[in-house]
């Protein structure tokens, strides 16, 4: 069983969110950025390709730039593969807020007369489509819900903290003492319950934020990892030639050996099985007794 600790500095975990949003933002124009010199490189490539088409009428020489436009081929079926993932990403960290919104302001529309009398305006975004789930959102429109989120988890706080304080100044206002125990039980129960239910959206937040991290850290280590490919693919300048080849043995010499062994075997053993059959029935002796026909009067042969 986890057991979840929630802090009572709700101030501070609201500034901790607030600070590692900005570093997901971070996160994210760095992927922005690689996959704009990834995208340009292989684009370059392509150029390239075209180039030498163009100015090669031998055979001989459009066959040798074949494995060119092959390898161009690779590193953009590729960037589609990493590309996908990053749309896939954003629309899934778009989905998170959305939805996570909608809880937020549904609770508060719910619970209106407990909460501060403030005019609150909720934004209408556009619907998360579930059954598309890579349409790409705008970038504007994920600050903006995540900002109204915020806004509105802080407006809880300050509802919990005018709570707490009227609570605390409660019995000394009104001077009437264990009277009114139960009216403090029953306010401190309520304020209870909307710490627990912020504190619940702030975990919701963070859960998203640690998420969005660890993907976001993959995608660029792996658009990294692949930038590096293509450069060392591009700058390599060694003309590869039989000489390039080391000599080595079979990878399948062990499992074809082991097959014709056993095929060996098999074949041994049918062989075995098949004479010993021939054997037995050339040993048995077959006696076909003839019944004598007493009308006629002759005995009984034996074969």
């Amino acid at each position: 069983m986890y057991i979840i600790h929630m802090s009572d500095n709700l101030s501070h975990n609201l500034e901790k969110l607030k600070s590692t949003f900005n570093n997901i933002l971070l996160l994210r124009n760095d992927v922005t950025k690689t996959k704009n010199t990834v995208n340009s490189k292989i684009v370059q490539l392509k150029t390239v390709f075209g180039d030498l088409s163009k100015s090669t009428t031998k055979k001989t020489l459009l066959f040798s730039l074949d494995s060119f436009f092959f390898q161009y081929k690779l590193f953009s079926v590729e960037m589609e593969s990493i590309d996908r993932f990053r749309i896939l990403l954003n629309n899934r960290m778009y989905c998170d807020y959305y939805k996570l919104y909608l809880l937020i302001i549904n609770y508060i529309k719910e619970h209106a007369d407990e909460l501060l009398e403030e005019s609150i305006e909720f934004r209408a975004f556009p619907v998360y489509k579930e059954l598309e789930p890579f349409q790409e959102y705008n970038l504007e429109d994920i600050k903006n819900i995540h900002s109204d989120i915020m806004k509105y988890i802080h407006y809880l706080y300050r509802c919990y903290e005018v709570n707490r304080e009227m609570i605390l100044n409660y019995n000394k206002k009104t001077r009437i003492g264990f009277s009114i125990s139960n009216l403090l039980n029953t306010l401190e129960h309520d304020n209870t319950k909307l710490k627990q239910q912020m504190m619940l959206y702030i975990n919701y937040l963070s859960f998203f934020h640690i998420s969005q991290t660890k993907h976001l850290k993959k995608l660029l280590n792996r658009l990294k990892d692949f930038d590096e490919e293509i450069e060392e693919n591009v700058t390599g300048n060694h003309i590869y030639s039989v000489d390039d080849i080391e000599y080595t043995e079979s990878f399948r010499k062990y499992e074809d050996e082991s097959n014709h062994a056993d095929i060996l075997n098999e074949t041994q053993s049918t062989m075995s099985e098949t004479i010993e059959w021939v054997d037995n029935t050339e040993s048995s002796s077959i006696n076909i007794t003839l019944i004598p026909d007493t009308s006629i009067g002759h005995n009984s042969t034996t074969i």
